[in-house]
C-alpha cells in the first residue's frame, strides 16, 4: 500500500493500480449514471466510459488528461469545494469519499489507461535468490509472489508422480506402465523433456486439447432446437483434433475455420474446418418464426467469434450499447454482417438434411457411386438417341392420335417469366423446371398461344424431378399453389379476365386456389422423392373464343404460408389447353403437332424398360449417397441485408442498415476497397499490426 496526500489525510492506496479493480467501480457508482453508456440518461454529451471521448478537448476542457490530474475537470469537479459544483451533484444521492478521490487521481496521473483493451507489455523479470528453483522466467515471477506471502515452494515431485500429472494434462489418459518406468529409469538430464515429446506425439494429445476448444465453440453432433435431430458435423471435430496434432499455426486455423470457403482453390480439409459458422443450434420446427432464428443464428455466431478470439462478452450489445464497454449495438450487428453470406435455411421446415453440405465418399461408395451415374448416363443417352424402330414406332403412335378425339393439347409457352428471380426453363416434354434463385415467394406467368378455335379450360401437371429432394417442390415437402389467375389476350393487345367455373385435382381443395383469397392454397404433401404427377382442370364458365395471335396468360401466385414456410413454389409443371365442352381430369395427352420428340421418349412403350431402369437406379444412388460421410461447411452466396434490430423486435424493417465492420472503438480492419468478408475479418483476428 501507499500513502498518498488527498484532501486532510493521508490515504493507503494500492502499490499498482487496475482500472476494473479499482477505477470502474468508482465510476460505476458515482460517474457513469450521467457519464456512461445509457444515452438516454447521459448528461453533458460526456462519456467517462469512452477514454476517446473522456480525454478529447471540447470548448477548450478536457475531462481528463492522462498524466495530469489538477489539468483534468473531472478530478477538478469532484474535488471542488463548492458543493453546487462538484460531483457528483447533491441532488444525485451518489457518495465519491476521500478515498475514491485518491484513486481517481493516482489513475489519472499514472495515464487513466481504460478497462481490459490495453496494449499488453512485456514486464521486467524479478530477481530472487534461488537460482536452484528458478528454471525459466516463469518461476521468478512464482517465486517472487510465495515469497511475499511467506510460503515455501513445495518439494519436487517424484518421477512417478510428475509422468502422471503431465500425461493427464497433455492426453487426459494415466501413463502406461512402460513409460512411467522408462522415465524413472532415465538418467539423462533432458528425461523430463523427452517424456514431454513423447506425449506431446501421442494421438491422445490432439484429442484432450480439442476437448476445450469445442466447449468454447459449442460443437455438438444435434441441432439443440425442437427435436434437437442429428446432424452431420463430426468431421469438424476430427479437423480440430488434427490440427493440435500436427501443431497447425494459429492465423491458419482460424483463417480455416472462419473462412476456410473463401480461401483460393479451398481443399476439402479447409472446407470441412468452415463448418465452425454452422455450429449454431438450428430449427426445424414447425411453428417457429424464420426472422427471429436468423437472428439467433446471427447472435450466436457474434458471441462464438467474441469470446473465443477476442476474449470479449459483447452479448449486451444485441439489444442495446453496452453498459460497461465501449461497445455499441451497432458494433454488435456489424459484426453479424460478416456472416450474412453464409447459405442456410432460417427454418428447415420438413428437411431431413441441413444443407450445404459436402460429400465425403468412402472408397467402395464412392466407387459404386460412380458406377451408377455411368450406367445412368448410358441410358439417358439410349433414351435420347433416335433408331429407326423408334421413328416407327412414333410415326404409328401419332397416326392413331389423329384418328382419335384429343382434347388436352399441351402448350408451348410464347413468354415464361418470374416476379421475384426464379429461372423458368422449358423442357422437351413441355415441362417448365424452376431453376437458379428461389426466393421466399414468387409469382409466375405464361403465355400460351393456341389454334384451338374455343378453349374451354386449362390443366395443370404438377410434376416431380430429380433434382427435388423430395416431393414436388424445390426444397420442401409440400407445394402451395395461392392462386392461379387466366386472361385471355387478344391479337389486338386488349385483355380479359376469364372466369372459373369449377376446378377439380387428384388430390387436394384445388378450388383455394381460385377463390379469390390469397390467405388460401393448394397445398399438397409428399415425402416421396419421386412424387406422382397431381393434375388439377380449371373450367372455364364461358368459352373462350379464339383467333390467330390469341394467347392464354396464366399467373400462378406463390406466397408463402403463414411466414413459418417459404420458397413452396411448384418446381416443375405443364400446362394444357381443351376445347372439350366438358374438360375432363382424364383426358387423353397431346396432338401430334406440338409434342416434340423428346416427349414421346417419355411415352414409347419400347422404352418402358429403359426409363424404369433409369428411375431405380436414381432411388439406388439416393439411397447410397445417404450412406456417404458428410460434413456441413459453409457456402458463400449473395449477402443478406443486415440491420440493427431494436431492442425485442427482430422482425422489424425499419433499423438501420450495416456492413461487416469490427467494433469502432477497436484498431480498424482496414480498407479493402469492397465489403468486407469473413476471410477479412479472420486476417484482422490474427494481425501482427495490433495487439
Amino acid at each position: 500500500m501507499l500513502a498518498v496526500g488527498c484532501g486532510e489525510a493521508d490515504i493507503e492506496l494500492p502499490e499498482k493500480i487496475e482500472f476494473n479493480r479499482h477505477v470502474r467501480p468508482i465510476l460505476s457508482n458515482s460517474c457513469l449514471p450521467c457519464h456512461g453508456p445509457d444515452a438516454n440518461a447521459r448528461q453533458a454529451n460526456l462519456r467517462l466510459d469512452v477514454r476517446e471521448i473522456a480525454i478529447a478537448e471540447r470548448d477548450g476542457i478536457r475531462a481528463i488528461v492522462p498524466g495530469s490530474p489538477g489539468a483534468s475537470e473531472l478530478f477538478r469537479r469532484v474535488t471542488h469545494p463548492d458543493p453546487a459544483e462538484r460531483m457528483p451533484p447533491v441532488d444525485s444521492e451518489r457518495k465519491l469519499d476521500d478515498y475514491g478521490r485518491a484513486l481517481l487521481e493516482r489513475w489519472i496521473a499514472e495515464g487513466a489507461e481504460h478497462w481490459a483493451y490495453v496494449p499488453p507489455s512485456r514486464p521486467e523479470i524479478p530477481e530472487v535468490g534461488r537460482d536452484d528453483w528458478v528454471r525459466q522466467p516463469v518461476d521468478d515471477f512464482v517465486l517472487t509472489k510465495l515469497e511475499e506471502r511467506g510460503v515455501s515452494p513445495s518439494i519436487e515431485a517424484d518421477r512417478i508422480t510428475l509422468a502422471r500429472r503431465l500425461s493427464f494434462d497433455l492426453t487426459g489418459l494415466p501413463p502406461t506402465p512402460d513409460d512411467v518406468d522408462a522415465f524413472v529409469a532415465d538418467a539423462s538430464p533432458d528425461a523430463y523433456e523427452k517424456l514431454v515429446d513423447g506425449l506431446l506425439a501421442s494421438p491422445h494429445y490432439g484429442e484432450r486439447m480439442a476437448i476445450d476448444w469445442l466447449d468454447q465453440v459449442r460443437f455438438a453432433d444435434t441441432n439443440g432446437y425442437h427435436s434437437d435431430e442429428e446432424r452431420p458435423v463430426y468431421p469438424y471435430r476430427d479437423y480440430i483434433i488434427a490440427a493440435f496434432n500436427e501443431n497447425l499455426p494459429f492465423d491458419t486455423f482460424t483463417r480455416e475455420q472462419l473462412a476456410g470457403d473463401l480461401l483460393p482453390n479451398a481443399t476439402t480439409r479447409q472446407k470441412i474446418a468452415s463448418a465452425f459458422n454452422r455450429l449454431n443450434q438450428i430449427s426445424a420446427e414447425g411453428g417457429a418464426q424464420p426472422k427471429e432464428y436468423r437472428a439467433k443464428y446471427n447472435a450466436d455466431r457474434v458471441r462464438a467469434v467474441a469470446s473465443v478470439w477476442m476474449g470479449a462478452t459483447v452479448g449486451c450489445a444485441e439489444c442495446h450499447d453496452h453498459k460497461f464497454d465501449s461497445l455499441r449495438s451497432k458494433d454488435f450487428y456489424s459484426m453479424a454482417a460478416f456472416f450474412a453470406d453464409i447459405q442456410e435455411e432460417d427454418v428447415y421446415i420438413g428437411r431431413s438434411e441441413w444443407d450445404p453440405f459436402l460429400l465425403l465418399p468412402n472408397e467402395d461408395p464412392a466407387t459404386a457411386l460412380d458406377r451408377l451415374n455411368a450406367r445412368i448416363a448410358s441410358l439417358q443417352s439410349t433414351l435420347r438417341t433416335t433408331t429407326p424402330a423408334l421413328e416407327r414406332e412414333q410415326a404409328a403412335w401419332e397416326a392413331a392420335l389423329r384418328r382419335s378425339v384429343l382434347d388436352w393439347v399441351p402448350t408451348r409457352p410464347a413468354a415464361l417469366d418470374s416476379r421475384d428471380g426464379t429461372v423458368l426453363e422449358l423442357l422437351d416434354d413441355l415441362s417448365i423446371l424452376a431453376t437458379g434463385p428461389n426466393p421466399d415467394e414468387d409469382v409466375f406467368t405464361l403465355r400460351l398461344p393456341t389454334e384451338l378455335e374455343s378453349v374451354t379450360g386449362l390443366r395443370l401437371e404438377v410434376m416431380s424431378h430429380p433434382s427435388f429432394r423430395k416431393g414436388l417442390s424445390r426444397e420442401n415437402v409440400f407445394f402451395a399453389l395461392h392462386e392461379l389467375e387466366v386472361d385471355v389476350r387478344f391479337a389486338d393487345g386488349n385483355t380479359e379476365r376469364i372466369a372459373i367455373a369449377g376446378a377439380v385435382a387428384d388430390e387436394g381443395k384445388v378450388r383455394q386456389s381460385v377463390d379469390g383469397d390469397e390467405k388460401t392454397a393448394w397445398v399438397r404433401y409428399s415425402f416421396e422423392k419421386y412424387a406422382p404427377t397431381l393434375r388439377a382442370v380449371y373450367a372455364f364458365a364461358q368459352p373462350v373464343a379464339a383467333s390467330s395471335g390469341t394467347e392464354i396468360v396464366v399467373r400462378m401466385k406463390h406466397l408463402g404460408v403463414a411466414m413459418v414456410a417459404k420458397r413452396t413454389a411448384i418446381g416443375r409443371f405443364r400446362l394444357s389447353l381443351t376445347s372439350a365442352e366438358e374438360p375432363q381430369l382424364e383426358a387423353p395427352v397431346g396432338i401430334p403437332e406440338v409434342v416434340s420428340r423428346a416427349y414421346f421418349r417419355t411415352i414409347a412403350p419400347s422404352l418402358d424398360g429403359v426409363r424404369s431402369e433409369v428411375e431405380k437406379l436414381y432411388r439406388v444412388r439416393d439411397d447410397l449417397i445417404g450412406e456417404i460421410d458428410r460434413c456441413l461447411i459453409s457456402v458463400s452466396v449473395t449477402p443478406r441485408t443486415t440491420r440493427v434490430l431494436p431492442r425485442g423486435n427482430w422482425m422489424d424493417a425499419l433499423g438501420e442498415v450495416v456492413e461487416p465492420a469490427v467494433p469502432e472503438f477497436l484498431p480498424p480492419l482496414g480498407a479493402t476497397g469492397k465489403r468486407a468478408t469473413r476471410l477479412d475479418l479472420a486476417n484482422w483476428l490474427v494481425s501482427a499490426e495490433h495487439p
